[in-house]
This record gives C-alpha cells, structure tokens and sequence, in this order.
C-alpha cells in the first residue's frame, strides 16, 4: 500500500506540473535522470525524498513526504542556464501554489525548500565548454488516512 501512494503522489505532482506554468519540460518518468551530460536541456524531474508517517487523533495518520523537483539547465557562456533554472524553480512553486491539492490526491502540498547550483565543465583545467545551472525546489506533501 505505501509503494501505492508515493508513486502515485509522485506522478500525480508530474501530472500538474505537466499541466501548469514549468509545462512540458518535465520528464514524464519518475525515475533519476542520471548523470549524462549529452542531453537535451532544460529537463525537469521529480524524486521521492521521504518523510514521516505521523499518527494523529481518531484512528488517522499522516503522511508526510517530501518530494524533489529539480531543474537542470545547460549554456555555453553568461548567465543563462542560471536565469533559466531561477525562472523553473518560481514556475513550480506557482503551480504547486496553484493546486495544493495535487487534483485531490493528497490533503495539502507545499514548498518547503528551494537550492540552487551551478558548475562548469571543460575539457582542460582553466577552459570552459559548458555551464550547468540546476534547481532543487522541495516540496511537501501530506495526505490523511485512516490507520484502522
């Protein structure tokens, strides 16, 4: 029954991100993007991160887990890849503002956590091919159940 939940949460958060302002960037899998570097950018993705089962009053307990979205976003020079995961990163968080509810999926889901990072790689100490910019916004949700 957990497996259940998490993985539908998780696709139900793609399935409004899809749907939303981030829009068809987003990967339509679950599943870690890994680490290739050849790749089409910018790419969205979200990940399980975990959380507590919380007991409540009256037979109910709350999940609470929290989720990732992260945005990974590439460039040849300036500021862009950065400017471009700031501007994913404020897509998601409008459109979990948006439906706090997932489509009814959960109980409330909100963002709790935004990091940013970037790095560049080249192929000799000093020479620059490429930036790389990402976000990671850090949502949380929770979804009521009866324990019974």
């Amino acid at each position: 029954m957990a497996t259940t939940i998490i993985k539908d949460t998780q696709l139900a958060l793609i399935q409004v991100l899809k749907s939303g302002e981030t829009g068809q960037v987003v990967s339509p899998s679950s599943i870690f993007y890994g680490t290739q570097l050849t790749r089409e950018y910018p790419i969205v993705f979200v990940t399980w991160k975990g959380g507590p089962l919380e007991k409540v009053a009256l037979g109910y307990e709350n999940w609470v887990q929290d989720y990732s979205v992260i945005s990974i976003n590439s460039g040849q020079s300036g500021d862009a890849a950065e400017e471009s995961v700031q501007d994913l990163a404020e897509h998601v968080i409008a459109d979990v503002k948006a439906n706090p509810t997932l489509q009814g999926k959960v109980s409330d889901c909100e963002v709790i956590r935004i990091d940013g990072q970037s790095a560049t790689i080249g192929p000799d100490y000093g020479k620059t091919d490429r930036i790389l910019a990402g976000s990671n916004v850090t949502v949380r949700v929770t979804l009521k159940l009866v324990t019974r």
